[in-house]
């Protein structure tokens, strides 16, 4: 590693930061300048909760001077970029499908062109101006998911001077660097509805789970629903309508499909059926190992490469392909004490798979004795799944306190508008409030008094049954505990953002004792977790503004 950059004593301002950035922290410098110098292509910094990610990813970027994207995983991460940067030129960037169309309003950019729109492809058109911005822009922010896209289809922000781009980005922060391999699987992911594939007059109905044999249908039926796509367009000039909309859209997403289905290698993918869904029959299509499309979807040739996580470990750049002697690791201690967010265990059950009656009837109790002792607080309780969040409303003594973000009828992930509204509404309550949910355990922020307790209901331990889980497990046997690990490690770190923050963690899983002797070369050096006999006694709280303590 070179030495060329020192930011000793350097100030945010220097830097042409925002003011509220009065001074940079000591570990923040640190890690701006270790990777401002690295002399490899990849660097992955594991810096831990609170470091303040966010302002090292751009004092890098003003470092070095490079054109730069910082991408992100989730749309509160990306939305707290833009209000901590966004005066300060960084320029967001989305699918077309997220601005409304100037000429064929209320159309979306998306579904403009095939409405007749004038401004298609022109700079008049909202998506066209927003992206020509974004070109132009020193640094951008898109998610994942625009970025991989983009690439995929060959329309990326002119990467590369391979692309032929005048502008080429040179710096690729990955935000939430962890998640990577799971967003580039879920861009890769291909799902095939069985009421498309009907809608489409396709005529063979693909019964069976052979990736040769669906790759060869699929060739054949891009060409047919190519054509009812077409007809499809026409039929929404001639009259627009929100039924003439969704069947462009349903067709557009089955053409792109069957495309992509047509060009796969049986050996790197999977299929599997899904009966019973709301479509009918589905084919989900999966590639084996993610990080095999790792270059050509996601660093694309960019010259330095930068991932970034709390919970980022080495096994994490294997698993993207990243050689050994093109990449360097790097992990900070934590930067606040210990005594600020206690992980304890507290003795209750083992939640394992078919948990009976009785066992479940203790884990209530646990947890509702937590929830008993810290009524003058709001917290946060990790349900893992949408099953666990039902059944804890319908048993635990302090539902009537429960904030959740799903109901009977819909369940509704952590990026969806519902997941968002619910957070601002919980966050805008007074204590007792609780905000019970699988859905927040990465990406989202509970600072202050939003949450000064935490719960893990279970170990994340993700089911190994489908296909490409099983696949995966084969290839590395580790991958399973490797993504329980990250998901355990985020779900502590919510509630404490800061050095002023307060934020006790309970696990209720007596599988946490397993789960880290075996695993904890998976955790960050800083992760620990304590037991204890029972639930120990309410920690100091969170210090508003005004207050002061007494003993």
């Amino acid at each position: 590693m070179r030495s060329d950059i020192c930011l000793a004593g350097w100030e945010p301002s220097e830097l042409r930061l925002p003011e509220k950035f009065t001074e940079f922290r000591p570990a923040q410098l640190e890690a701006v300048e270790w990777a401002a110098n690295l002399d490899k292509r990849f660097g992955g910094m594991c810096l831990p909760t609170g470091a303040g990610k966010t302002l090292i990813a751009m004092a890098l970027a003003r470092v070095t001077g490079m054109r730069t994207a910082i991408l992100t995983s989730t749309r509160g991460l990306q939305e707290q970029y833009m209000a901590e940067f966004g005066m300060g030129g960084l320029v967001n960037i989305k699918g077309r499908a997220n601005y409304q169309c100037a000429d064929k309003p209320p159309a979306n950019c998306r579904m403009g062109p095939h409405s007749g729109c004038g401004l298609a492809g022109d700079l008049g058109c909202t998506y066209e101006s927003e992206r020509w911005t974004a070109k132009n822009a020193d640094i951008i922010v898109p998610n994942y998911a625009y970025w991989i896209r983009a690439n995929e289809r060959g329309r990326g922000l002119d990467l590369t001077e391979e692309q032929g781009g005048p502008n080429p980005v040179e710096l690729l922060v990955l935000d939430e660097g962890h998640r990577v391999a799971e967003e580039l699987s879920r861009a890769l992911r291909v799902s095939m509805r069985e009421t498309h594939i009907r809608a489409a007059h396709l005529g063979y109905d693909p019964k069976c789970e052979d990736l040769v044999e669906l790759a060869a249908w699929a060739r054949e039926g891009a060409v047919d629903a190519g054509v009812e796509l077409k007809m499809a367009i026409e039929a929404l000039k001639r009259k627009a309508s929100a039924v003439a909309r969704d069947r462009v859209y349903e067709l557009e997403e089955l053409v792109d499909g069957l495309e992509r289905v047509g060009r796969m290698n049986p050996e790197h993918w999977v299929v599997e059926q899904r009966k019973g869904t709301e479509w009918g029959r589905v084919w989900d299509y999966d590639c084996v190992w993610p990080g095999s499309w790792a270059e050509s979807r996601l660093f694309v040739g960019v010259s330095k490469v930068v991932l970034m996580s709390a919970t980022l470990r080495p096994l994490t750049m294997r698993m993207l392909g990243i050689p050994v002697d093109k990449g360097e690791f790097r992990e900070w201690p934590r930067v606040f004490p210990a005594t600020h967010t206690p992980i304890y265990h507290v003795p209750t059950v083992r939640m394992k798979y078919g948990v009976g009656e009785e066992e479940l009837r203790k884990w209530i109790g646990r947890i509702d004795e937590i929830i008993e002792s810290r009524l003058d607080r709001k917290g946060l309780v990790h349900t893992v799944s949408y099953a666990r969040q039902q059944y804890l409303l319908a048993h635990s003594r302090f539902a009537r306190h429960f904030v959740v973000n799903t109901n009977t009828n819909t369940n509704t992930d952590s990026e969806s508008e519902t997941a968002a509204s619910v957070v601002e509404r919980f966050k805008s309550m007074d204590a007792p409030a609780i905000l019970v949910s699988p859905s927040f355990g990465t990406g989202w922020d509970f600072p202050g008094r939003t949450a000064e307790w935490i719960i893990v209901a279970k170990i994340p331990i993700p089911p190994a049954v489908s296909k490409v889980m099983q696949a995966r497990k084969e290839r590395n046997k580790q991958y399973i505990d490797y993504l329980a690990m990250q998901d355990l490690v985020q779900s502590c770190g919510r509630g404490t953002r800061s050095a002023e923050d307060r934020c006790e963690v309970f696990i209720v899983d007596d599988s946490i004792r397993w789960f880290m002797l075996r695993n904890k070369k998976l955790a960050p050096g800083w992760f620990s977790v304590q037991d204890t006999s029972g639930v120990p006694k309410p920690g100091k709280r969170v210090v508003e503004e005004g207050e002061i303590w007494t003993t």
